[in-house]
């Protein structure tokens, strides 16, 4: 029963240390410190993965895609971005999934590579009209 109390704790307690870690990096973001934005949400990442915590884990690549996108790491952002879309695909969560396909059509336009992000921002229609 101790070893069951011990592991629910430490399992809250990295789910607890996953939000802030999310909240000093979106916090970081919205002052442009992109660097110490990708720091906290690589913390948040690690967390959330090890706690096996997938609405965690999608945040945290979002989070990572957009501070990537912010330095100007624009193929680094399109990774996380699309690591993000796979994980929503798996859990069956087609509003993040519809999301994930903006913001990789975005980088697509930033990459002006018009077709992948006409095709991107059509995945995500299809998935608006369901």
């Amino acid at each position: 029963q101790l070893q069951l109390t011990t592991a629910l704790t430490l399992e809250e307690n990295d789910l607890e240390q996953a939000g802030a870690y999310a909240n000093l990096g979106d916090s970081y973001e919205a002052i442009q410190n992109y660097l110490e934005a990708v720091k906290n949400h690589e913390h948040h990442l690690l967390l959330s993965q090890k706690a096996q915590n997938e609405l965690l884990q999608i945040r945290a690549l979002g989070s990572l895609g957009r501070a990537h996108r912010g330095l100007g790491s624009i193929r680094k952002a399109l990774g996380y971005f699309q690591q993000r879309l796979k994980l929503s695909r798996e859990i069956g969560d087609e509003y993040i999934e519809a999301e994930c396909y903006a913001d990789i059509g975005s980088i697509y336009m930033l990459l002006r590579d018009y077709m992948q992000a006409s095709e991107a921002y059509t995945n995500q229609l299809d998935i608006a009209k369901r």
